[in-house]
């Protein structure tokens, strides 16, 4: 990279804005000005209150128009999830506090492509295409016919690439057009999604997307069901914060392989998720293999391998309004394979498990976490850890090994840990999830066999130093299975993996009853992790594609 910045070529993702009837006769240039002085902030609020990034796009005004260009690290599907809705919220805003004459509604579009940086501008084709389906007739005349404030344009490529792609969005209520404009003739695809009595509602031909239409924070319910933007591939864990108004996900980028990311979504209300800003990255390289947060402070740990034979979990301390700042030292173990981070319930301790036992750290402190000591579960490299459970009360440490074993130490004295009852006979080939009961008596673990391939095992575990294998859960057998979670009142356990998501009553853990599939209308892919809110009344699952969604029960 040259250190003037000039001669640069990146790919970035064209965002062009043009308000409607700006030079109408209609218009005094006090109007005009009143105008041109808000659209800059009303698009970049939208763009922000969306999760992109606003420092790290360029933005270029002309006149009644805004030409801007967001970083190929951004999701692109951002831009037709969640910005149109705030969008329209800032026109309308803006439209409510000003003289009819000083109104605006905008036209947007949509295009992504290389080219040419130089001083605080960026020259390309598609930024060419942009401007010419923004200012096509066909586009112009649609907006006049709405009774929304935005028309959204965007090319085929990005519609084929982007809109089609996503689980979020209905891309039906998207209707092809043809452009004609100057030399340009191409197809492109138009929506206006806060007309609720447009044509392009009518061109989806269902009543139901007048009430989601394209471009809301997290469209689409469905029995039960909000699916967010996708984010995040390879997702691999979730958790809610302790009054269950945040969500984090955690996984790789979906724009840059193996880079790790976690993003932040305000789940106040579950039907209208909204994310919160940028994602949190490090300046090293990072693979996300678990987030955590503390269960009194918005506290997040994330924790995940750094290459070198190193695992590291950052802490982030998080704000109300989902600002966040990253603590300078990391948690580092000196070993790789990374699989869980949690916090104890009192959140003083933190438990790192890896390939080489499991860590335990005093964080009061979280700018400077202290070593307190290290579990091993046997000398077999077999024995690695691959997942962790704290019991309610903060006393007993459970973990699981690669070999099927379970392993419970006695924590009360954190630097002083003591086994308790030994290793178990190995129950399954493989272990790879494990929760604690709220009521304090019960563990599950799910893992893998060769025939059939995944098993859910129940222990009762009411007296620590001798664990009683309840056996096997008898209502399932079938796929892998990749996650398993308590509800908060401990009668309901949820799985997840190759076969979806299942709930099963173990309000009685020795005769569990009452298996059904969550997701049977709205399969939810092969599930990564899943995890209860607090409260009990929201469940949220990621798939290995990145998808999150998010199952309101009761």
């Amino acid at each position: 990279m040259q250190d003037d910045g000039k001669g640069r070529t990146e790919h970035r993702t064209v965002v062009t804005v043009d308000v409607e009837r700006f030079s109408d006769e209609c218009r005094t240039n006090s109007d005009r000005l009143e105008v041109m002085e808000a659209l800059p902030e009303v698009v970049r609020t939208a763009l922000v209150e969306a999760g992109i990034p606003w420092d790290e796009c360029v933005c270029q005004p002309n006149g009644d128009a805004l030409f801007i260009t967001v970083p190929a690290t951004v999701p692109k599907e951002l831009l037709v999830v969640a910005v149109p809705t705030s969008l329209s919220r800032g026109i309308r805003t803006h439209n409510a506090s000003r003289n009819p004459h000083a109104h605006m509604r905008l036209r947007m579009a949509l295009d992504s492509g290389e080219g040419e940086t130089g001083e605080s501008i960026w020259s390309s084709r598609a930024g060419i295409h942009a401007t010419r389906l923004r200012d096509a007739d066909v586009v112009k005349d649609a907006l006049a016919g709405s009774r929304g404030v935005l028309a959204v344009v965007t090319s085929d490529w990005f519609y084929q690439q982007v809109v089609r792609q996503s689980r979020a969005i209905d891309p039906r209520v998207y209707r092809q057009i043809r452009v004609r404009a100057k030399e340009t003739t191409a197809i492109a695809w138009l929506c206006l999604p806060d007309d609720h009595h447009g044509e392009s509602g009518e061109q989806a031909g269902s009543t139901t997307r007048h009430s989601s239409p394209a471009g809301t924070a997290a469209p689409r319910g469905h029995s039960g069901l909000v699916a967010l933007p996708r984010q995040s591939k390879n997702l691999r864990s979730l958790a809610f914060n302790a009054d269950d108004t945040l969500l984090a996900v955690g996984g790789d980028s979906v724009e840059v392989d193996r880079e790790g990311t976690v993003w932040l979504w305000d789940v106040t209300d579950s039907a209208n998720p909204v994310a919160t800003g940028r994602p949190l990255t490090v300046d090293s390289p990072f693979d996300v293999k678990s987030v955590a947060f503390h269960p009194h402070e918005t506290l997040l740990a994330v924790g995940g391998n750094g290459g070198s034979m190193c695992s590291q979990v950052w802490l982030w301390s998080i704000a109300p309004d989902g600002s966040s700042s990253c603590f300078e030292k990391p948690i580092t173990c000196y070993t790789d394979s990374l699989r869980a981070a949690l916090f104890s319930p009192d959140g003083q301790l933190l438990a790192v498990g890896t390939g080489g036992g499991i860590s335990l750290w005093d964080v009061r402190d979280p700018g400077s976490p202290c070593p307190v000591a290290e579990l091993h579960a046997g000398t077999n490299p077999d024995d690695a850890i691959g997942s962790l459970a704290f019991s309610p009360d903060g006393t007993v440490l459970a973990g699981t090994g690669y070999n099927g074993k379970l392993w419970l130490w006695d924590v009360t004295e954190p630097r002083a840990p003591r086994a308790l009852g030994g290793e178990t006979d190995s129950i399954a080939s493989y272990v790879v999830a494990t929760a604690y009961s709220p009521r304090g008596t019960d563990i599950a673990i799910v893992g893998y066999n060769l025939v059939p391939a995944g098993r859910i095992w129940l222990w009762d575990v009411a007296n620590t130093s001798r664990p009683v294998h309840r056996g096997r859960h008898p209502k399932y057998s079938g796929g892998v299975i990749s996650s398993v979670a308590f509800s908060p009142d401990g009668g309901t356990l949820v799985h997840g993996g190759e076969g979806g998501i299942w709930l099963s009553d173990v309000s009685d853990p020795n005769r569990p009853v009452g298996s059904r599939r969550l997701d049977a209308d709205r399969p939810a892919g092969v599930v990564s992790t899943v995890v209860f809110t607090h409260g009990g009344n929201l469940l949220a699952s990621g798939n290995h594609d990145g998808d999150v969604h998010l199952w309101r029960l009761g």
